[in-house]
């Protein structure tokens, strides 16, 4: 038995370990040289194509134009038996030997740009170049055929013009080279197979080496000579510059045309050249190199493919160079995107192989621990020799059996719940969570100012998330239906006190009235202290949770005889005045993941059921009463210690961890006020924050945190009104909020307001869903932000929209005084067109003061004065003053109207004070501004 468990565990190991081995192809890359931007340019391409193929394995040699040297090095590549060779020869004959030895040993050959003699190559890719060179001849024709002889050869006459010569000459590139070859001899054909062709006087060829060197001493002789020369076509952009500038040394540049091949995006490429007006034209010529990674591909997967590929071209001129130059900066930009995104890939690929090899190290020591706990069951089953014994296990085995399938169909049937549960529970964690991650790091920057508030709320907040974790162990844990709970005579009065005093924040906050009535010295029953007391803090939690401001919470003590035990029970009422529990779903009020369809609260749905099990556990019970307004809950308890089990009486329990937090976080709401500043008093050297929130520790966190602005806090549903109270700069605003409207609602309120639609919204919330996020932008919030986040993004954030909030006050400034209905769309836009159309009608009105114009607007005076000052950084009265201005001086240049007629037009109460303003504003008396305009227009028309 030994061996087989341990040769299945070599097996299975060895399976885990077993890993797919990809063949990588060997690839061979001899290029002839390197020494120009084209070929680097290849070479990049061929690289970058290469590195997105994880199956290639590059290997790179440079001939730098050595035919020798390639010969051995492709010699090389035959001998390291490569999978495939790529090749760009240096001419065409010398390279046809090695070529076709390679092609012997069953080694593809792609060669690119130039051919070679040896035609039986696998494949070819490049330009046509016969083509390369007809489309040289079209634009030397093209041009001759449109030309004007008259205008351009002014020192021919009329009667001479049949004689017209055009000097053609062209700059080969390195004899021997196909490229050089095919490109002669398309140019010659066209050029001398055309209408023209007695027109054309080819001049003798200069041979090059596609260098700029090669081709400056014989130009520069042919130059020099004197001989006219009408177009020039050079066999590469670099040949064409250098013979361009040999030629401006003559001054003969403006004379000759110049063709170049390439077409290269470069300071000196063909692109820029014909951008500058240095050539006429550039015929693009790819460079393959992406092109040959992919057909190599598809030769050694043995996939269909065409013996000669040519690559497209196109002439580049003056008409299409601008769009040439930005479509390939985009393919630039776009390969520079996917090459690193692959680069992140691989990343990733080598963080997934770490992983899996720990995977497999786990999985490892699983199957050594499986082999012992199999290995002692063999032991033990040999040991069982006896029948009796053997069936008894079987039995056992059977009983386990079907309880396992029991408890299985309860969980499929609980699954989907228990999932909505954890979901619901997760977002409770993030507001704490932010605070605790924030004050951190504030305590790590030492930056806060106020060390024990901060402890005090990352206290408090610790406790909130003990909670919560504590809330999950119960949920899990009561499903043993543990009976053994031990019990004590216990005061449940003063009980409940010491559990209201972590409530204390709150009742003050939402100016609760709590009642406890009832007798402190009678109120006895026998109970679970770590049970009781999450019992009651759920029902008081809730109570405070779903009661409105200002409203009232009653916990009532009745001694009672049970109608179901007849024995003398402890009855705990405890009863609030807020939103209820809607008749049809009192029933499921006690299931486990209940939420009332008018909680419009985050919930895990598991309080109530957890009470109600902890009471059972204790011996009692809960029940529901509905009332006209609120809810009220009932808990019996058990005053009699002949309820329960003898061994589980004691005199003393142990001491429950909330205790060791009884004095955390009483002070957070004290501090919460000390640092409010008065809702009427206004500090105009700051910007206002207004912030939405129901959560006081969070409110006073961002309070502290944000002290460079004058914070504003509030955290009721109906928070627009404070909104258009005091017409903050930024608005900070939860989505859950107590009441009727969430903070999507109140978003899209203030966003469709004229008083503050202008103001920047940033939601803070813990919903980060993508459903919850589009929400929020969509109601018009600027910014969306998820629990739990960190401060430092928060306070850049408000940087970002305060400096945009800026630019838009410069935009403003510079362009509102011309705003017609056509110019502008959004609210602000549409806000100042209404504006000035009002000022406009009263123009003339002596009497028109801001009071009139807010009221005709719709709003306050203050609400006028806040939301142009925002929007423009001046108050209305100098807008209305600045805006009579313009108008005076398009009048003083317009019309013929007399100063005094202007003053009174626009609504001035004298000539006088109109002139002072005026001179103030422009530095010149409105007549002086009238005569130096007339006398502008009078040097004009001179």
């Amino acid at each position: 038995m030994k061996k087989r468990i341990l040769f299945f565990l070599f097996l299975t190991i060895l399976f885990l370990n077993c890993k797919e081995e990809k063949h990588l192809h060997k690839i061979g890359f001899s290029q002839a040289m390197s020494n120009d931007e084209w070929r680097e340019i290849m070479n990049n391409s061929i690289y970058d194509a290469a590195l997105l193929n994880k199956n290639i394995d590059l290997k790179y040699l440079d001939a730098n134009n050595s035919i020798e040297k390639q010969i051995d090095q492709i010699e090389q590549f035959i001998k390291d038996s490569i999978d495939l060779l790529i090749v760009s020869p240096i001419k065409q004959d010398a390279l046809t030997p090695i070529v076709e030895k390679a092609i012997n040993n069953n080694i593809p050959v792609i060669v690119v740009d130039r051919k070679t003699s040896y035609e039986n190559y696998t494949s070819y890719i490049g330009t046509d170049n016969f083509k390369v060179g007809k489309l040289a001849a079209k634009i030397i024709l093209s041009d001759i055929n449109n030309l004007n002889f008259d205008s351009l050869r002014t020192n021919h006459r009329k009667d001479n013009k049949k004689a017209i010569k055009f000097n053609v000459l062209e700059i080969k590139g390195l004899i021997g080279s196909s490229p050089a070859n095919e490109r002669s001899i398309g140019f010659n054909t066209l050029i001398n197979n055309n209408k023209f062709n007695k027109k054309i006087n080819l001049l003798d060829p200069i041979n090059g080496d596609w260098n700029a060197e090669s081709i400056k001493k014989p130009f520069r002789k042919i130059i020099n000579s004197g001989k006219k020369i009408d177009y020039v076509f050079v066999h590469n952009d670099r040949m064409a510059y250098a013979a361009w500038q040999i030629a401006k040394e003559f001054n003969s540049e403006e004379e000759i045309k110049f063709i170049g091949v390439d077409g290269l995006n470069t300071k000196y490429g063909g692109i820029e050249l014909v951008k500058r007006g240095v050539l006429e034209a550039s015929i693009l010529y790819p460079n393959g190199g992406e092109e040959a990674i992919l057909l190599a591909e598809k030769i050694l997967n043995h996939e269909p493919f065409n013996k000669n590929n040519f690559l497209k071209t196109i002439v580049i001129n003056s008409f299409n160079v601008d769009l040439i130059k930005s479509q390939i900066k985009k393919i630039a930009n776009q390969k520079i995107k996917i090459k690193n995104q692959h680069l992140i890939l691989s990343q990733q690929n080598k963080t997934f192989d770490r992983q899996k090899s720990l995977i497999i190290a786990i999985i490892f020591l699983f199957l050594i621990a499986l082999f012992y706990v199999l290995n002692n069951y063999y032991l033990v089953n040999k040991i069982k020799k006896k029948n009796k014994a053997l069936q008894l296990y079987n039995y056992e085995i059977k009983l386990k059996n079907e309880k396992i399938k029991k408890v299985s169909e309860e969980l499929k049937i609980n699954l989907k719940s228990q999932f909505d549960f954890f979901m619901n529970i997760s977002h409770e964690f993030k507001t704490p969570l932010s605070l605790i991650l924030n004050l951190i790091e504030s305590l790590k920057e030492n930056s806060l100012g106020y060390g024990n508030n901060t402890i005090s709320l990352l206290s408090k907040n610790s406790y909130k998330l003990f909670r919560l974790v504590t809330q999950l162990l119960d949920f899990r844990k009561i499903r043993n239906k543990r009976n053994d709970v031990k019990v004590s005579k216990t005061n449940i009065y003063k009980f409940t006190e010491k559990i209201i005093e972590d409530f204390k924040n709150e009742i003050d906050r939402k100016e609760i009235k709590l009642f406890l009535e009832g007798s402190s010295t009678k109120s006895f029953a026998y109970v679970n202290h770590d049970l009781i007391d999450k019992v009651f803090y759920n029902l008081i939690d809730n109570a405070l949770k779903f009661s409105t401001s200002k409203g009232s919470i009653s916990i009532k003590f009745n001694n009672v005889i049970s109608d179901i035990t007849q024995n003398e029970e402890l009855e705990v009422s405890i009863k609030d005045e807020g939103i209820g529990i809607p008749k049809s779903e009192i029933k499921n009020i006690f299931k486990v993941f209940f939420k009332g369809s008018n909680n419009k609260n985050i919930s895990s749905g598991i309080g109530l059921y957890l009470s109600k099990e902890f009471l059972k556990l204790n011996q009692g019970r809960i029940s529901y009463r509905k009332n006209i307004k609120g809810s009220e809950f009932i808990v019996n308890l058990q005053s009699e210690k002949s309820m329960f089990n003898e061994k589980n009486v004691v005199e003393i329990q142990d001491k429950m961890i909330r205790n060791t937090f009884n004095d955390i976080g009483h002070k957070s709401y004290e501090v919460f006020k000390s640092f409010k500043n008065p809702d009427n008093v206004l500090n105009h050297d700051k910007l206002k924050i207004l912030i939405i929130e129901d959560d006081i520790d969070m409110a006073m966190f961002l309070k502290l945190k944000l002290n460079s602005y004058q914070v504003f806090i509030t955290h009721e549903s109906d928070s627009f009104i404070k909104a258009f109270d005091i017409i903050p700069d930024i608005i900070i605003c939860d989505v859950n909020l107590p009441g009727k409207k969430n903070g999507f609602e109140i978003c899209e309120i203030l966003k469709e307001d004229l008083r503050t639609s202008h103001i920047p919204i940033i939601i803070l919330t813990a919903e980060s869903n993508n459903k919850s996020m589009i929400k929020g932008l969509k109601k018009g919030a600027d910014l969306y932000l998820t629990k739990p986040f960190r401060l430092s993004v928060l306070t850049q954030s408000l940087e970002s929209l305060i400096n945009n909030r800026k630019k838009l006050q410069y935009y403003y400034t510079n362009n509102i005084y011309n705003i017609n209905k056509k110019s502008f769309k959004n609210p602000e836009q549409a806000f100042f067109l209404k504006l000035n159309d009002v000022i406009d009608n009263n123009l003339g009105d002596p009497d028109f003061s801001v009071e009139n114009l807010s009221r005709i607007i719709g709003m306050s005076r203050v609400q006028l004065y806040r939301k142009v000052k925002s929007l423009l950084d001046i108050n209305i009265s100098d807008y209305i003053i600045n805006y009579k201005l313009k108008r005076a001086k398009y009048l003083l240049k317009t019309s013929t109207h007399n100063i005094s007629e202007i003053a009174y037009n626009l609504g001035f109460n004298s000539p006088n004070y109109f002139s002072t303003v005026f001179k103030t504003k422009y530095g010149h008396t409105p007549l002086n501004y009238r005569k130096d305009i007339k006398k502008l227009f009078k040097n004009i028309e001179v």
